[in-house]
This record gives structure tokens, C-alpha cells and sequence, in this order.
């Protein structure tokens, strides 16, 4: 991971990625990705790849070929990044040719649509001028588009814009209905009686005409007609058929059908004599405007025949009126829309090359906007937004490739190595060896052991020279160790025990002023020496250190897991593991709820228990096995105290593992029969130990 993150490639046959969370100098958190160009952190690691990677031999002689990584490795890399780079040139073109493919499509629905407008309307239009309108109606496309009907008229209305004039309406007055209502619910209601004689009501005329006769002959009894003489009783009779009350009704009633209305008319202009783009909205008018006079007419109708009823036979009865007055506000509204399109009409007669022009307008944007509802422009927009960011995309590759082969040959060009400095370390480390280095080219060097090249290097003398390069390297090509994380992976690999601590003296002195400096190793005593001297000591290196050690464990599966944890606190505290291992055995034994893991180790654990104190306990020579008798008096116990320890963690398979939970009931049983022993005879020791968990 961390060779990754400094710029190496991800070894073959790993597959996935990783994410890491980096705190710049600033305490800022970023996180840093392996599957992306991310630029290379200033990261140096030296582990078996890079001793891989930087020893070889050459020239058909013991030589090594040194340099930041190898030469034909790097020549490998710039070959690798040419062939990305062609890679990336043939897609940009690929995907700018579909782009451009993509992009005539729509440029052609829009040269189309533009000659479209063209023909309409003239004037030289094209896509150019199609362009600057577009966006416009794309906020909102639908409320631009027309029917067939409104643009037949547009167009009747751009080629015969000269031939219509202005015009007049006249709104007529309305009589007052409601006074009307009111009047003939008056007259209905009332009732006046008479003597009436039943020859006359069944014969109008007759009546009319002896009303006519009763009138004349009031001041004579001599009859006008014949000459003769008028009986007092016929005048009786006749004056109680007329009577006064009733007369008066009926000329009351006359004389509202006399002010009544047949209908009501207006003079409005012809449709032929509109503008054609308006004669939509005028027709619709005009015929809900009839609609409503005709309403109105109904309603004098009702009126007039309901007086005409009264009259005829119904002088003497009241009658009920039931009649739906229509809206004197609809008929308003529409004599106002009607108003509003003769202004209209009129103002566009006064100025015609505004009224051509709004025509073209509106015909120029309905086309637009069926172009729009037509053509996917959201997708095509997306589909060339995706084109951009994939040659943003290539762009961003193509100069972080390129970029890339610079580095590399210029780290060709200047990759070198002082010798003086490879041997000054070799001494350090190899004192016995007498290994030293002689250049043989620029790049190349070869190892001579007393003067004599070195035909056979032992895997710890690689290990030692390659150590020795990586403390040169740090600083080559004037990179700072300051700015610089090192981590070194097990640095005396394949050494003997007698070069742990002139490794140690290397890191410790060498590396004290590096950015971050991360050490694992397997090695017990070179991880005593560095604990000790940066975790307790603090002397050569910054506060705060971190510890941290691999978790083993294994689940009730029997499947093995490894995880990195913080050093535990007694292993950070001593320098020996004995209080630690006493401490995971005490635990145990305490735990009512103990892991198989912990029965599954705790052999191992009794075992490297023993052999402490009962070497401590008795120094002189000997198997620990011998010594269990300052432990355990009978034999048996012992014999079992040894097999548990001694060959269970050896000799342990996940079989065992089926055995829980009887497993782990033995497991915690022995391990307490010897914790109970050493308290026993060794109270103090015992109590001590207690004290440091």
C-alpha cells in the first residue's frame, strides 16, 4: 500500500483498490485513492520488492545494477506510458468524431427549421439568427407553439397586412330588465274581480268593441249605432262587466308590454374585415356574445308572454314569475374583448410594419418551438456534456502521461549513487564482510569482497547492500528527507542477530529527521530496541509515536483473520513479554465467556510463561520441563502441565477447534492450575504481576 501510494504500480494478480485518509501540514484530511492519476506521495519503502527490483546481476559478473528502480524497468514504464498515450490520442479522436457527428445531427434539424422560417417570413433568416432565439424559448417551449389555424392566419395576415382598415364598434345600451322583472311581478301578483259576462270573455273582439261603445255612450242612453234607446239594465250589466279596478290593471299591463322589448340588436363588423391572426379570438367573441343575447331575449319573451297572459284570462288571479336573469357582467367582458381586438385591429391598421413584425415573431418562435418539442435538446445536451468531460477526461490523462515519461527520463538521465556513501553504510553494516563497491558504469556496480569481485552474495549481504543503497537513495535527486515518509519492512531480513544493532544505529541516526518513519519487522529484539528508544525514550525523534502490532485471531469457523491493532499497553511499557503473556493467561482464565481464539493460543502463551520464570527460577542449564517441580509435586500433573504446553501449541489443527466448548473448559483449567501453582510458592511474584495488568 504504501509503495503504491509513492508511485509504484499495484503488483499483477491483486485485484481492488483502497482509499487513505492523509493529514496535510495544514491538519487538513483528504483522502487518496489508488485507482485514479492521483500524483505520488513522497513515499520511500524498503521491503523485499525493492531489493528485488534494485539487485541484479550484469555483465556475466557478480554485479549489482543500482539506480532509484532499475533502468530497464524504467525504460519498461516509458514504453508502457507511450503506448497509454497513443491509446489515449486514438480515443480523444474516436470521441470527438462522435461528438461532431452528434453535434450535425442537430445542426442539421436546425438549418432545416431555419429555411423553414425562411420561407415564412424572409429576410435572409438563418441558423445564425435561430441560434440567438433558441435559448429564449427554451424555457418554456409549449407556450410559443400554435395551431394550424393560428398560423394560416399569421401568414394571411404578413401577405395582406395593406389591405384592411380600422374599424368601429358600437356598444349598444341595455334596457333595464330588472326593472322589468320587478314591474311584471307587480302586475302578476295583482287580482281585481268583476261581473263578467260569460259571452263577452269567450269572445274578445266583442268585448273590445263594446269596451270601445261603453266608453262613447257614457253622457246618452240613445245608442250611436241605431238611434234608439239604451235600457239602464244593459249599461248596468256592461258597467259591471268593465269594471274600473279590473280596467285598470289591464292598461297597467298594456302599458309594460307596450315598454318591453321584443329583442335587442347590435351592429358589429363583418369577420371578412378583421385581421386574420385575430379572427380566431374575434369569432369566438362575437358567438358568445349571441349566446348571451339570445339568453336575454328568452328572458323578454318570458316576460312578454307572461303579461299576455294575464291580460287574456287571468285578470283575477295572481300568477308566478320563474325566470333566470342572465350576467350583465358576462356581457360586459364581452363587449370589453370585443373593444380590445378593435383597438387591436386598429392600432395595427395606424402601424402596419409593427403588426409584420410581430407576425414574423410569433411565427418564428411557434417553428422554434416545434423544433424543440421535436428534438431531444435535454439528452443531446447531456450526450455532448458527457463528450466534454470524457475529453476532459483524456486531456487530464494525456498530460499526466506525458508528464509522467518526462520523470522518468529525466530520473534515467540522473539516476546515480555515491559510492562513498554505499560503503561508508557497508562498513557499518558488514564490518566483517569487507564487502565494498566499484563502479563499472554509470549505472552499474560491482561488489568486491577483499578485492575480489563477490561471485556469491548471501541473501543477508543483498540485503545489507540494497538497506545501504535505499539511505543513499533518500536523498538523490535533491529530494529532502524531511518531506519524505519512510517505511522499512523488515530491514535485517536474512541478517544474523550480531547486525540488529548496527541497523538499528542506521535507522535510528539516518532517518530521525524523515517526515514519517514507519518500522515493522518480526524480529523480537530489533522491536525491543526501537520501542525502547522511541517510545520511552523520545531522545532522536519527535513525541507522540504510534505502536502497533497484527491481531491474530481465529472465529469459531476456524477461519484465520489479521488486523492491526494498538500495542497493547504492557508490551509498550516492558521491554520483555513476560508481564504481557502473564496478563492474556490471567484474563483468560478469568473470562466466563472465553473465544475459542484464546483457547486456541494459550498453549503457546503457558509455554513461553514457563520457560520465563522457570528459567529465572532456576538459571542453570536444562529443559523447562525438568523444572516444573517447583511448580507441581506429582509427576502426573506435570507430565500433563508439559504435554498441554509443549506439543498442543505445536501440534494444534482446527479439528481441536470442534472440540469447544470442552476445548476451551480444559484450555482454561490447566492454564488456571498453573496460575493458582505460581501463586502459591511465589506470592509476591504472583502479586507483582497482578499489579501490572
Amino acid at each position: 500500500m504504501f509503495a503504491v501510494m509513492g508511485g509504484s504500480d499495484i503488483p499483477d494478480g491483486i485485484e481492488g483498490e483502497f482509499v487513505s485518509l492523509i493529514q496535510n501540514n495544514d491538519d487538513v484530511n483528504y483522502e487518496w485513492k489508488s485507482n485514479d492519476e492521483s500524483t505520488p506521495l513522497a513515499i520511500k519503502v524498503f521491503n523485499r520488492d525493492f531489493i528485488n527490483n534494485n539487485f541484479s546481476t550484469d555483465h556475466n559478473a557478480p554485479a549489482v545494477h543500482i539506480l532509484g528502480e532499475n533502468i530497464q524497468y524504467l525504460r519498461h514504464k516509458i514504453e508502457k506510458r507511450k503506448r497509454q498515450l497513443s491509446r489515449i490520442n486514438a480515443s480523444v479522436q474516436q470521441v470527438e468524431s462522435k461528438k461532431e457527428n452528434h453535434k450535425e445531427l442537430l445542426d442539421g434539424e436546425k438549418t432545416s427549421t431555419a429555411r423553414v422560417i425562411n420561407e415564412v417570413i424572409g429576410g435572409r433568416y438563418d441558423r445564425r439568427n435561430l441560434d440567438s432565439t433558441l435559448p429564449r424559448i427554451r424555457v418554456n417551449s409549449p407556450n410559443y407553439l400554435l395551431d394550424e389555424e393560428q398560423v394560416e392566419n399569421l401568414k394571411k395576415t404578413l401577405a395582406t397586412a395593406s389591405d384592411y382598415q380600422s374599424i368601429a364598434i358600437q356598444k349598444p345600451v341595455l334596457p333595464d330588465f330588472n326593472l322589468y322583472v320587478s314591474q311584471c311581478h307587480e302586475l302578476l301578483s295583482r287580482t281585481a274581480t268583476n261581473q263578467a259576462i260569460q259571452a263577452l270573455k269567450e269572445n274578445s273582439e266583442l268585448e273590445n268593441w263594446l269596451r270601445t261603445a261603453l266608453n262613447l255612450h257614457q253622457e246618452t242612453d240613445t245608442c250611436h249605432f241605431c238611434g234608439g234607446d239604451i235600457e239602464k239594465s244593459i249599461f248596468d250589466s256592461l258597467r259591471g262587466h268593465f269594471d274600473k279596478e279590473q280596467e285598470k290593471l289591464r292598461a297597467d299591463v298594456n302599458l309594460l308590454l307596450s315598454q318591453i322589448p321584443e329583442s335587442i340588436n347590435y351592429t358589429i363588423p363583418q369577420q371578412s374585415s378583421i385581421y386574420p391572426h385575430l379572427r380566431t379570438e374575434y369569432s369566438k367573441t362575437v358567438q358568445e356574445l349571441e349566446i348571451w343575447r339570445q339568453k336575454f331575449v328568452s328572458v323578454l319573451a318570458t316576460l312578454r308572454s307572461s303579461l299576455q297572459e294575464k291580460i287574456e284570462d287571468n285578470l283575477d288571479q295572481a300568477l308566478n314569475l320563474e325566470i333566470e336573469l342572465p350576467s350583465t357582467e358576462e356581457w360586459e367582458q364581452h363587449w370589453e374583448n370585443l373593444e380590445a381586438i378593435n383597438s387591436t385591429q386598429n392600432e395595427l391598421t395606424n402601424n402596419t410594419s409593427t403588426l409584420i413584425s410581430e407576425s414574423k415573431s410569433k411565427l418564428e418562435d411557434h417553428y422554434i418551438a416545434k423544433l424543440i418539442q421535436s428534438f431531444d435538446f435535454e439528452s443531446h445536451g447531456e450526450k455532448q456534456d458527457w463528450y466534454d468531460a470524457l475529453l476532459e477526461k483524456y486531456s487530464c490523462l494525456k498530460q499526466a502521461c506525458t508528464e509522467k515519461i518526462s520523470t522518468l527520463e529525466a530520473e534515467i538521465r540522473r539516476s546515480s549513487v555515491a559510492v562513498e556513501k554505499l560503503n561508508e553504510i557497508l562498513l557499518l553494516i558488514l564490518p566483517e564482510g569487507h564487502i565494498e563497491v566499484f563502479p563499472i558504469t554509470e549505472n552499474t556496480f560491482e561488489f568486491r569482497r577483499n578485492g575480489v569481485a563477490a561471485t556469491n552474495l548471501s541473501d543477508g549481504e543483498r540485503t545489507a547492500v540494497t538497506f545501504a543503497y535505499f539511505l543513499v537513495s533518500l536523498e538523490d535527486n535533491d529530494q529532502k528527507l524531511e518531506d519524505t515518509i519512510v517505511f522499512i519492512d523488515d530491514p535485517i531480513s536474512s541478517l544474523d542477530s550480531n547486525h540488529v544493532y548496527s541497523v538499528w544505529a542506521l535507522i535510528n541516526e539516518r532517518l530521525k529527521t524523515a517526515k514519517q518513519l514507519f518500522v515493522s519487522t518480526h524480529n523480537n529484539e530489533l522491536f525491543l530496541l526501537i520501542k525502547d528508544e522511541w517510545i520511552n525514550r523520545n531522545s532522536n525523534f519527535k513525541t507522540d509515536h504510534a505502536g502497533y502490532w497484527i491481531s491474530r485471531i481465529i472465529d469459531d469457523q476456524g477461519y484465520h483473520h489479521s488486523k492491526i491493532e494498538n500495542l497493547p499497553h504492557l508490551l509498550r511499557i516492558n521491554k520483555s513479554e513476560y508481564q504481557f503473556i502473564f496478563s492474556l493467561l490471567y484474563k483468560f482464565t478469568e473470562n466466563e465467556n472465553s473465544t475459542i481464539h484464546e483457547a486456541y493460543t494459550s498453549p503457546n502463551l503457558l509455554r513461553k510463561l514457563l520457560e520465563a520464570y522457570l528459567g529465572f527460577r532456576q538459571p542453570s542449564g536444562g529443559n523447562w520441563k525438568g523444572k516444573l517441580d517447583l511448580l507441581f509435586e506429582e509427576e502426573a500433573k506435570r507430565k500433563e502441565i508439559y504435554k498441554f504446553s509443549d506439543d498442543a501449541s505445536h501440534l494444534q489443527k482446527p479439528t481441536r477447534i470442534q472440540e469447544h466448548p470442552y476445548y476451551i473448559n480444559n484450555a482454561q483449567s490447566i492454564c488456571k492450575e498453573v496460575l493458582d501453582a505460581l501463586k502459591k510458592v511465589d506470592i509476591m511474584h504472583y502479586n507483582s504481576l497482578c499489579e501490572c495488568i
